[in-house]
């Protein structure tokens, strides 16, 4: 599995075999390489729509917080997905119910700058979101949203280091 997912390695013809045995995995290690697998580039953009579907699938109250299926999805989210899963993006982004766990799907928002317009006010929204704030900076760092330069701004201040961080580096993306 770790080959698969090596620089020039992968092989699109592998993504159908993830695909099929991504639901059928229950050994937590093997479950989170395979998902790796499908983070990468070059499974994209038909990885996607089964990550996603492995989300939803996944029980929030049996996925503990120090070995979250549903971080390592968001994960492999963040580089594989396109604007033909915005809608589903968007609904796990906004649905607080799961908590820190949706962070790297919100950053996979900022790769969606064809929706540009549609993205960014929910971003914005999502700046709100303590859960997912520094994500929702680091997205809209990625889309160049200077609209959101005041608002980004705030977070130089953040308690939180990491946030603090990205802060700072989506600044310096939406600063003229």
């Amino acid at each position: 599995m770790a080959q698969l997912r090596q620089r020039g390695v992968g092989d699109r013809r592998a993504v159908p075999i993830l695909v099929k045995w991504l639901p059928a995995v229950t050994y937590l290690p093997l479950k989170r390489d395979v998902i790796a697998a499908l983070g990468s580039n070059w499974a994209r953009p038909f990885a996607a729509r089964p990550l996603i579907d492995e989300f939803r699938r996944v029980d929030p109250v049996a996925d503990a917080a120090d070995a979250s299926i549903r971080w390592s999805i968001g994960d492999a989210l963040e580089r594989v997905a396109d604007e033909s899963v915005l809608e589903d993006v968007i609904d796990i982004a906004m649905d607080a119910r799961h908590g820190t766990h949706r962070g790297l799907v919100v950053a996979a928002l900022g790769n969606m700058g064809k929706a540009r317009g549609r993205v960014v006010p929910i971003l914005i929204e999502l700046l709100r979101d303590e859960d997912v704030a520094g994500f929702a900076a680091m997205a809209l760092g990625r889309l160049k949203a200077r609209e959101a330069l005041p608002l980004v701004e705030a977070f130089v201040g953040h308690q939180t280091q990491w946030v603090r961080k990205e802060a700072k580096k989506a600044l310096a993306k939406l600063s003229p």
